[in-house]
């Protein structure tokens, strides 16, 4: 299947609404632009997460298809970028590069579509042309997803992947991962054509991409994680938020993310986005240690669950997630902590009570509870955020979730992750 992608790395037109930060809502002259949309801070992280994430998977997704990736820049580009994006596409064959002068206009996927299809053996073929921003990811099933509904039929349509990751990048490393759905989004939003007997390519009435659908039919596809949504303070979006430091605006980015519910299936997760392994977490921050302690749904039975998680103590988060029938009462569920030194010798409940007497947990007077929160077990979905400080040189060794009044309730658990916060 025949596809052509567009991106645009810092291309210069200041007279454009597209992006925040070409529609002088920031800038005070071109100049004043130009030195920003150059400047090695928000160059850096894009070619970073260009380089070394978003091509290697789209290099893994273009097996078994026949790709073309464009990449717009312009001339004023700092030759050391310029390098960098020569070097990628000695790598990568899919890749060319349009180098845009100034007031001259950027080739277009309609034009490296219909070169191809001119000197390809089956011209009348439909295709797919989709766009990719510069610090955005696509899934290495990415061109199997869309394969589908590159038909006939369908062109003149657009097809959106609505279900996706959006994840905060930072020094090489992405987290907060949260798990997106977002019906047309931008990140790999691709249109539906072919080429007439006459060489002109079918088009479609111009929209923005979140109103599309009132031009013209869109197929929404949410089986599946359909892209990365990177999230970066220096990105142009963030030109419209009110904090200016760095630290501010991930807060504020944080904020905004943390409607969406944390990716607890790294299985799924890795296997969309191989190229991530080891460079992504859903902790808060990242200086945490995160970790799932249920990667499938389980049934809380009689016996309860008992979990070992690494070593992790200071400040932390445990957050548990569950669905209760519709016979479930409060409180029916209750997470208990067996708290150990450096050694990894038990420490007695007692012990610890100066420390944690006006934290969120309490020490039960029953020794085989020891200290213990309830959980919420109202009938549906439940969510409990449990966050306390442990003293120096004392760590979770191990926490069990057990059901409390009524044994026959059937309780499911969803999730389990315990954090450790960095201060």
């Amino acid at each position: 299947m025949f596809f052509v992608g567009h991106t645009k790395f810092s291309v210069y037109t200041h007279s454009s609404g597209a992006w925040r930060a070409t529609n002088g809502s920031k800038f005070k002259s071109q100049e004043e632009y130009k030195k920003y949309l150059f400047s090695d801070s928000r160059l850096k992280p894009r070619i970073d997460i260009m380089l070394n994430f978003s091509l290697p998977q789209l290099a893994l997704a273009a097996t078994n298809h026949e790709v073309i990736h464009l990449i717009s820049y312009s001339e004023l580009l700092p030759e050391k970028y310029e390098k960098q994006l020569t070097y990628a596409a000695s790598k990568y064959s899919f890749l060319r590069l349009d180098k845009q002068k100034i007031g001259s206009g950027w080739r277009t996927a309609e034009q490296i579509a219909k070169d191809f299809l001119l000197a390809s053996d089956n011209p009348d073929q439909s295709f797919g042309i989709y766009r990719l921003d510069d610090d955005d990811i696509l899934p290495a099933d990415y061109f199997e997803q869309l394969t589908p509904y590159i038909k006939d039929e369908f062109v003149g349509m657009q097809v959106s992947l609505g279900t996706g990751i959006s994840a905060i990048f930072r020094d090489g490393k992405f987290y907060n991962a949260r798990k997106t759905y977002h019906p047309m989004l931008s990140i790999g939003y691709t249109s539906i054509h072919k080429m007439d007997a006459n060489g002109e390519i079918s088009k479609l009435p111009v929209a923005a991409h979140n109103l599309a659908d009132r031009k013209y039919p869109v197929i929404l596809d949410s089986r599946k994680l359909g892209y990365l949504w990177t999230r970066h303070t220096q990105q142009d979006t963030a030109l419209g938020l009110i904090d200016t430091d760095d630290d501010s605006l991930r807060e504020t980015l944080k904020r905004h993310m943390d409607r969406h519910p944390a990716v607890n299936d790294f299985q799924e997760l890795y296997s969309s986005f191989p190229i991530l392994k080891t460079r992504i977490t859903s902790a808060e921050s990242s200086n945490s240690t995160y970790e799932e302690m249920i990667l499938t749904p389980t049934d809380l039975d009689r016996s309860g669950i008992r979990m070992k998680p690494n070593r992790i103590g200071g400040r932390i988060k445990i957050t548990t997630s569950m669905i209760c029938d519709l016979n479930s009462v409060p409180r029916n569920a209750l997470i208990k902590f067996i708290f150990v030194d450096k050694e990894g010798r038990r420490v007695e409940p007692k012990f610890l009570d100066q420390f944690l007497k006006d934290q969120p947990i309490s020490r039960s007077g029953n020794p085989q509870i020891g200290w213990f929160r309830y959980l919420s077990t109202r009938p549906g979905k439940n969510r409990t955020l449990t966050e306390f400080v442990l003293p120096p040189e004392i760590f979770i060794g191990v926490l069990s979730i057990s059901k409390w009044a009524r044994n026959e309730t059937k309780i499911m658990i969803g999730s389990v992750s315990v954090e450790s916060l960095a201060n």
